[in-house]
């Protein structure tokens, strides 16, 4: 059954479509993704928990929903924006179609929007926040623009991004360390399962924790190696929360793997500022230039902030990646220390997988600093 509704904008501009079920008011800061294909990597992505995901290809669910694209175990954006949806998809993976999937997670979704007008606002008028209600539940656009213009944004937000029923927070004393793996401690800030995938591939045993984990957990636990994963949030508002757990880390001599989010609070760290971008990097096509090695990596990316560079001390910091799009810094070392730091998603998923040599100079910084320990 089709509900009719609109979105509305902050700006004033408001879209009509359909929502699958009847919607009450959800409101959220909108962003848009350029990939045609991944959606469901997206939708279960965490780092996109408390948003409005637009997607600008015009059909989505042509592949339906499988039980091998997850990148988290559920779903915790705010809602979608589609164009149209294809419900009867079929792949050979195909467990159920997306319309099915969205109505059994109860994700809000508004189809039949003009996402490429939608989009033209988005990228023009800076972060915009909207609010999606259908006409049964919610008729008035001018209080719903009035609900929207009330509502909190990205900025200076503390938000959850990860799920404590898949850490492994009392098992520290039940680790027994392999000579042929090294332990990655992984802190979770909204972590995606590509990159534990990854990690797991090249022989890691990652440990998973949230990060309200105890320092002295990491002092018992004496990792390899720890990895600072992607999340959503305002990374200033991350920092303040978990500022003794990320000095520890950064002050351990452990070699340390920043991603997105990890990036972010790395920078912070080491007394950079970062801020909210009018133009927030969401695709699978964004061209990196790798300062250190002179090559170019397309990349996939996820981020609303973005470190400001005129912030870094170029004493401390060296910035190893720029966005061929913008300018804007994607990737830094910490002089004299073993700590790497990208803002970009080298596991890709959705995307490419130009940049996995991330993770390839990362385990040799573990595998020396392992060995080290050993002798």
């Amino acid at each position: 059954m089709q509900y009719k509704a609109k979105i509305v904008l902050e700006n004033g501009v408001y879209f009509k479509g359909y929502c699958l079920s009847s919607q009450t008011p959800i409101t959220g800061e909108l962003c848009f993704l350029t990939a045609q294909t991944g959606y469901q990597e997206a939708i279960t992505d965490p780092s996109y928990t408390g948003q409005i995901l637009v997607f600008t290809f015009p059909h989505i669910g042509i592949t339906g929903i499988n039980d091998i694209d997850y990148e988290s175990s559920f779903p915790k954006l705010k809602a979608i924006v589609l164009s149209s949806i294809e419900d009867q998809g079929d792949h050979y993976l195909r467990k159920s179609s997306l319309q099915e999937w969205l109505l059994i997670h109860k994700i809000p979704v508004i189809v039949g929007v003009y996402t490429r007008s939608l989009v033209y606002h988005i990228r023009n008028d800076g972060p915009l926040k909207g609010s999606i209600a259908s006409d049964d539940s919610y008729d008035s656009i001018s209080d719903l623009l009035s609900l929207t213009k009330q509502s909190k944004g990205l900025k200076s937000t503390y938000i959850v991004g990860y799920n404590t029923k898949h850490h492994n927070i009392n098992t520290v004393e039940f680790i027994k360390k392999s000579h042929t793996q090294r332990t990655v401690l992984l802190i979770d800030f909204g972590v995606k399962n590509n990159i534990i995938k990854l990690l797991e591939q090249k022989k890691c045993a990652v440990h998973v924790y949230p990060p309200t984990i105890d320092v002295e957990y990491i002092k018992n636990f004496s990792p390899d190696g720890v990895v600072l994963s992607n999340g959503p949030g305002d990374p200033e508002a991350i920092f303040l929360h978990h500022r003794e757990l990320i000095g520890y880390i950064l002050n351990s001599r452990i070699p340390v793997l920043g991603i997105c989010m990890g990036y972010q609070l790395i920078a912070l760290s080491f007394g950079a500022k970062t801020r909210q971008m009018k133009t927030p990097h969401h695709g699978i096509n964004h061209p990196v230039y790798d300062l250190i090695h002179k090559r170019v990596a397309i990349s996939s990316q996820n981020h609303e902030f973005e470190v400001v560079e005129s912030s870094i001390d170029q004493n401390i910091i060296t910035i190893t990646h720029r966005s061929l799009f913008d300018g804007s810094i994607e990737g830094i070392t910490i002089k004299n220390q073993p700590i790497t730091a990208v803002q970009f998603h080298p596991e890709g998923c959705p995307g490419p997988q130009d940049s996995t040599y991330i993770f390839d100079n990362y385990i040799s910084q573990v595998s020396k600093y392992a060995a080290s320990k050993r002798h």
